[in-house]
């Protein structure tokens, strides 16, 4: 983009086109890494794209020693570039055997079992039974009427305080969520209620871009002459802005 290009920087997917253009332009160069990196081992390679498989595949040429490990269950980010695709065709690809490790330590069967049914309708997927060690455990599904983040929270603060009012331990409750932008609001009003739960620094209210993005538009509000508040925030502000527009106020300020 043109501040990388002004800050003469390269952001991470420079990083790896360029690394898989050097490869194919500089073939000492590749040879060099082939003789450095005689062993390849990649891990939740679900999530790999089209660059980084083809760097895997240049590397992988002098030797052929590789090693991968992912689930194409789990490839959920293909609004990145992740391509479900490179997991199910990797093993003609590199000639490698596949072993399906189908045992979950993680979860009781109950949890497990309720789990396989809904992943079984994924489509183009490899065909692989999924146990769990362990038999129990439960499944109740609380439906909400709302989808907001703030009143999914309080639906789940409050099954939380009621689970904590039947006996049950802080140490057998977790919260699963996609991201830890989720869980920021949660887990500030079980601080709020005294309920002190374990959680990255990520987790925190304060630490969430929604937590910023809530203190620049207050200060939006009073007499502003912030130029760099002004481009990041204007946009949130006014419905089709965008981006751009609110720069281009923000370099006239």
């Amino acid at each position: 983009c043109r501040r990388c290009r002004e800050a003469n920087a390269m952001d991470f997917d420079d990083l790896l086109v360029y690394t898989a253009y050097l490869f194919k332009q500089r073939p000492d160069v590749l040879q060099r890494y082939q003789e450095r990196f005689q062993y390849i081992l990649v891990d939740e390679y679900q999530d790999t794209n089209t660059v980084q498989h083809s760097i895997v595949m240049q590397l992988a040429t002098l030797h052929g020693r590789v090693c991968v490990v992912g689930d194409d269950d789990q490839c959920i980010y293909t609004w990145r570039g992740s391509d479900p695709s490179i997991i199910l065709t990797c093993g003609a690809t590199f000639n490698m055997e596949t072993f399906k490790l189908t045992t979950n330590y993680r979860c009781y069967n109950e949890i497990v079992d309720y789990a396989v049914r809904g992943i079984k309708c994924n489509s183009g997927r490899f065909e692989k039974g999924m146990n769990a060690f362990e038999q129990g455990g439960s499944v109740k599904i609380y439906m909400s009427p709302k989808e907001d983040l703030c009143n999914l929270s309080i639906i789940a603060l409050n099954h939380i305080k009621w689970w904590l009012s039947q006996g049950n331990k802080l140490s057998d409750i977790a919260v699963l969520s996609r991201n830890n932008f989720h869980l920021a609001l949660l887990s500030n009003m079980l601080l709020r209620d005294g309920i002190y739960c374990n959680m990255s620094n990520e987790m925190k209210l304060t630490k969430s871009s929604m937590y910023q993005d809530v203190k620049d538009l207050i200060e939006m509000c009073s007499p502003c002459y912030n130029h760099h508040l002004t481009s990041r925030s204007l946009w949130r502000l006014c419905r089709y802005m965008g981006v751009t527009n609110s720069r281009m106020i923000a370099d006239f300020q």
